[in-house]
């Protein structure tokens, strides 16, 4: 128990120093190009890698590198994370962000500090060909983004189907994206690339204006969760999405929700992402999502399950099959299944 308390005492000083900046310009760029590298960690782990190592943009444990084909350089100083595992756990299990208070009231769960190192901090082993990942930078003010995206089409249709409203283009429009009653409206003479982080954002604003105490908050999140959506999706905003932001931010103001405020960016932009991806997969499989939702995230199949929803199993041939047990859905290689209703009504919260 004293191990516990002081590794939450220590993790909270870190917070505590790293909140105060997080939501300057350059600050909150560098947390989103993290988090959109490193989807599944928690915001506060995010934060402390951030603390320790402020030019991170990818980590893993050691053996997680190896399996990418990278090792750790000789002499590097490893980064410090709290971890929530199951007490018979791995413990160079990489840390996901589940949603942790009915597991801690359970008692089978504990905190652990595990050690993860930055790419920077690594180099390819002899004979593997690894590629570093680009991370975004601004580049300069500008009114809106220009450029094509690749599948532009099925993209938008996809993002569609996400937000199961549809999306209408407006010659006339005087903004960039609204919500009507019929659906997103979007300006019509816009960029490819300018268009898919509009609607991103949109769809964002459907999903998180429920919780918001004020618009500004809104525009935060939602951009927030444009930038990561789009480079997840290997396209930068950077040039607008880090002009708009501080616009809004008010440190005064919101400081006291900047917890919160993060945590939801993530998980919207997880449940975003995992989305995204079902659907691609699907396609590519000739999978039906018309009962089920299938979607390729393993760690988001672990951490429903633990939740009590019915997950499933994805075998092309032989259908969906059940399961009830945490190991099964480890050792499945392919994708996994939850009803579309239990996927759509569990919203960004749960994934």
């Amino acid at each position: 128990m004293q191990d516990n308390e002081s590794t939450v005492k220590s993790t909270s000083q870190m917070l505590e120093e790293g909140l105060a900046e997080v939501l300057e310009a350059t600050h909150f760029q560098r947390f989103l190009s993290f988090i959109s590298n490193n989807p599944t960690y928690s915001y506060r782990n995010a934060i402390i890698i951030l603390q320790q190592c402020p030019h991170a943009t990818r980590t893993r444990v050691f053996k997680g590198w190896v399996k990418e084909g990278r090792v750790v350089k000789a002499d590097e100083k490893g980064l410090k994370i709290n971890a929530l595992f199951e007490k018979d756990e791995d413990k160079d299990t990489p840390p996901s962000a589940p949603s942790k208070k009915k597991r801690e009231r359970e008692g089978d769960y504990k905190f652990r500090k595990i050690t993860v190192f930055d790419i920077s901090q690594t180099k390819p082993i002899d004979g593997c060909d690894t590629q570093e990942p680009e991370s975004a930078t601004p580049a300069g003010n500008i009114v809106r983004l220009k450029g094509r995206v690749a599948g532009y089409n099925t993209l938008l249709h996809d993002m569609s189907e996400v937000c199961r409203l549809p999306i209408i283009f407006k010659s006339a429009a005087t903004a960039d994206g609204r919500i009507g009653p019929d659906g997103i409206h979007i300006r019509k003479d816009m960029s490819q690339l300018h268009t898919v982080r509009t609607i991103a954002n949109q769809i964002a604003r459907v999903w998180l204006r429920a919780g918001c105490l004020h618009f500004a908050q809104l525009e935060i999140m939602a951009e927030s969760v444009a930038f990561i959506v789009c480079k997840c999706l290997e396209l930068d905003t950077s040039e607008f999405s880090f002009q708009h932001i501080p616009r809004y931010y008010n440190a005064q103001r919101d400081r006291e929700m900047l917890g919160k405020l993060l945590d939801s960016i993530q998980k919207t932009s997880l449940f975003f992402i995992d989305s995204l991806d079902g659907l691609r997969t699907a396609r590519r499989i000739g999978y039906s999502n018309m009962e089920y939702f299938l979607f390729d995230n393993k760690k988001t199949a672990i951490r429903l399950l633990g939740q009590g929803y019915r997950v499933y199993l994805v075998h092309p041939d032989q259908g969906n099959i059940f399961v009830t047990k945490k190991k099964e859905l480890e050792q499945h290689e392919g994708p996994f299944a939850v009803s579309r209703m239990d996927w759509f009504g569990l919203g960004r919260l749960s994934a």
